[in-house]
């Protein structure tokens, strides 16, 4: 199980490889989801990398989607 430590460590950069379904929908629950609309470029990074690496767990974990469309916001 992660612990808030764990997810203080990961920050919005995964640093761990994702290794189950629920490790999978905790990240989603505490990504950054509006870091496109930071004006700090380095937030803007980490939060574009932290969902390509999302997307990249959701082919294993995720690939309907399903749980992705739960946490994510609509556009």
């Amino acid at each position: 199980m992660i612990s808030e430590v764990d997810i203080r460590d990961w920050g919005h950069v995964p640093h761990r490889p994702i290794e189950s379904k629920d490790q999978y929908e905790h990240y989603l629950r505490h990504h950054d989801w509006l870091f496109e609309f930071s004006d700090d470029h380095s937030v803007f990074r980490a939060g574009a990398m932290a969902q390509a690496y999302l997307e990249e767990a959701s082919s294993l974990f995720d690939p309907e989607k399903l749980v992705w469309r739960k946490y994510a916001p609509r556009s």
